[in-house]
């Protein structure tokens, strides 16, 4: 009863609630995402910086952009029951209020992927980023998954208005070698060198790395 209830009052809501919802939804996704909306050349929403070159919010996990993938999310657990619209809220509230969970739930998800990668021996950590000047000589070897990610999260950040670097660090996320990147990417000799000197400028600017 209760969900014939809520696909009532969703019929009931006009495209322009709709769309002043769904725009309040977008910033706080954006915020949760720890980046920022902007428009591109057709005026389409998107997110500038944040969490989503790598981990549980990469395009290649997830199979696209982060921000409209959880809109999607959001949005269905409304149309399917599997959230409950309170009385109290308003579309914009009740949909600013499910954005966390979503979110947390994709984290919550990605650890337990990466846990049982571990259990398997499987390498889910992208390619020779990471144990060449990320924690020295010891590299990331013995370093908790929380901890690699949030690495993994400064070298996005850091690579973040340099599209050259944006797509280094993208494909050697996907990546399982330094073959697969260099042919990727098309890199000649000397490519990957000359872009990993560039990247660790940029991230000795986030992170004190000796």
């Amino acid at each position: 009863m209760k969900q014939i209830e809520q696909s009532k009052r969703l019929n009931a809501v006009s495209c322009s609630q709709w769309r002043a919802a769904l725009a309040t939804l977008m910033i706080e996704l954006a915020l949760l995402l720890h980046g920022k909306l902007d428009d591109d050349e057709n005026g389409r929403k998107v997110l500038v910086g944040g969490y989503t070159q790598y981990g549980a919010h990469s395009e290649y996990r997830l199979g696209g952009e982060a921000l409209y993938h959880y809109q999607g999310m959001v949005v269905e657990k409304l149309y399917d029951g599997s959230c409950e619209w309170k009385q109290e809220n308003s579309l914009e509230e009740q949909l600013k209020e499910m954005a966390r969970p979503v979110i947390d739930d994709a984290v919550k998800a990605y650890r337990r992927q990466q846990k049982e990668d571990e259990r398997l021996g499987i390498s889910s950590t992208p390619v020779a980023l990471d144990v060449e000047w990320l924690g020295g000589d010891e590299g990331l070897a013995e370093a908790t998954s929380d901890y690699r990610h949030q690495e993994w999260e400064t070298i996005c950040e850091a690579a973040d208005g340099d599209q050259e670097l944006e797509a280094f660090v993208q494909v050697t996320g996907e990546s399982r070698s330094l073959k697969e990147v260099s042919q990727r990417l098309r890199l000649k000799d000397g490519d990957r060198d000359r872009l990993m000197k560039r990247l660790k400028r940029r991230v000795r600017k986030k992170l004190p790395i000796g």
